[in-house]
């Protein structure tokens, strides 16, 4: 990707409330890929390693958010579906986001 392309990524990821590279890489593996669980995401078969909470931490910001932070997610990300290995997808919002990056 041409760095002028990158810079410009970044600020409407920026604009949507992204905050961190690591966030914006995070919204980007979720976004260009099959849906896939945050497992899948971390490239984990542990949920008590750090690569695991670390994308569950993403996770959280970039959905509804944590009650324990005042709810201050992006609410870029949901569950696609429910049970023990639920996938990751885009919000509405999220599409929108994916769609001004392209």
């Amino acid at each position: 990707m041409e760095s002028r392309k990158l810079i410009s990524a970044l600020s409407i990821a920026r604009s949507f409330g992204l905050q961190s590279i690591s966030q914006s890489e995070f919204f980007l593996k979720v976004a260009y890929s099959e849906p896939l669980t945050l497992l899948e995401i971390a490239n984990t078969d542990d949920a008590s390693s750090p690569q695991y909470k670390t994308a569950l931490g993403q996770f959280i910001k970039l959905s509804s958010g944590s009650a324990y932070r005042d709810k201050d997610g992006l609410g870029v990300l949901r569950y696609a579906n429910t049970g023990i290995n639920r996938k990751v997808t885009l919000t509405t919002k999220g599409f929108g986001l994916k769609q001004r990056i392209e």
